[in-house]
């Protein structure tokens, strides 16, 4: 049995719920590390109680912690008990009051919040902190103020779907807030109509951020104006305003494509060799574009930028790749680009 194992210090338990949950009053072991996830049937309709967990010895000494599908209560965490081991912490699709995450791991050093709604309101943060990984709905109640190193602000469907990532203040807010030197930011382009308020809201609360990371994800194969337009009007700007000296942009394109013969539901792609041509074209030519786009600026503080490009077909089990050429480039001092 795991709970008579004495000298346990990493768990990771997948599909997890109630059950074992209560495993850890029982446990011998002092874990270092626990990595639990939930099958999240029942944290639909709510969540779970950890309250246990939290107050078992078990737990004590924990430095890495993983939790989904966390409902937090007035007992949850014991008053006045610190976690002051623990320095790495994630935790998803949660409620949670975040003040009392604050109160109980004081000296966290990495924070990860992903769809976690947060009671009440709270505005403040760890004076440890390092690395802040965060989603846009979680900033719409979470206002962090604690300085980090590196902020990564994640993609979430649920806003793209109701236009909330368009709602600009809160992700300037944090970038403000919190002063990163290095900034990952993963969005869309926004295919049709890229919005510029958006990106120059964006732009003028960078001051701090010397190398920033841009991930573009789910951009369609067969619709990529949204990022020939960013290119030719969002990333100028970029470079002549902020004082990013190292810029890495990522794009994650995909298609799913099914043979005519089969039904839509559940039938598996056929990949036509045809369908990322017109998107590959533009990437081949992006060494040029971006040639004449960063020449002009030769007092820029840019002194390194990349563009990797991958592709992947849905719902077909084949490795994600980058294209062909894949693109690394370089901009030197001298104005001009080494590929």
């Amino acid at each position: 049995m795991i709970t008579q194992c004495r000298n346990l210090k990493t768990l990771k338990l997948y599909e997890g719920g109630n059950v074992t949950i209560a495993m850890f009053p029982e446990m011998l072991s002092q874990l270092t590390t626990i990595v639990h996830s939930t099958d999240r049937k029942y944290s639909l309709r709510g969540g779970y109680d950890y309250g246990r967990f939290f107050q078992c010895t078990a737990t004590q000494a924990l430095e890495t912690l993983v939790l989904d599908s966390l409902e937090c209560h007035d007992d949850t965490f014991v008053p006045n008990r610190c976690f002051t081991s623990l320095k790495k912490l994630s935790i998803s699709h949660s409620t949670v009051s975040v003040a009392s995450l604050v109160a109980a791991f004081p000296l966290l050093e990495n924070v990860t919040l992903e769809e976690v709604t947060c009671y009440p309101a709270f505005s403040g943060g760890w004076l440890s902190l390092q690395r802040l990984d965060i989603d846009v709905m979680c900033l719409q109640k979470f206002a962090i103020t604690s300085r980090v190193t590196h902020l990564v602000i994640m993609r979430s469907a649920v806003a793209e779907h109701s236009q909330g990532y368009k709602k600009t203040k809160p992700i300037s807010q944090v970038i403000q807030n919190t002063q990163p030197v290095k900034l990952t930011f993963s969005a869309t382009f926004s295919m049709r109509e890229p919005d510029r308020h958006f990106w120059n809201t964006l732009l003028d609360s960078m001051s701090s951020v010397r190398t920033l990371e841009l991930c573009f994800e789910a951009v369609l194969a067969n619709d990529y104006q949204g990022m020939e337009h960013w290119m030719n009007f969002i990333l100028p700007r970029l470079l002549k305003w902020s004082q990013v000296d190292t810029l890495e942009i990522k794009v994650e394109t995909w298609a799913r494509i099914l043979e005519p013969s089969t039904p839509t539901i559940n039938a598996p792609p056929h990949v036509d060799g045809n369908v990322f041509t017109g998107f590959r074209n533009y990437c081949r030519s992006l060494d040029a574009h971006l040639a004449t786009i960063i020449c002009p600026l030769r007092h820029s503080r840019l002194q390194w930028i990349s563009v990797q490009v991958s592709e992947e077909v849905a719902g077909c089990v084949v490795p994600r790749r980058p294209t062909q050429p894949a693109l690394c480039l370089t901009k030197c001092r001298g104005g001009y680009l080494d590929q």
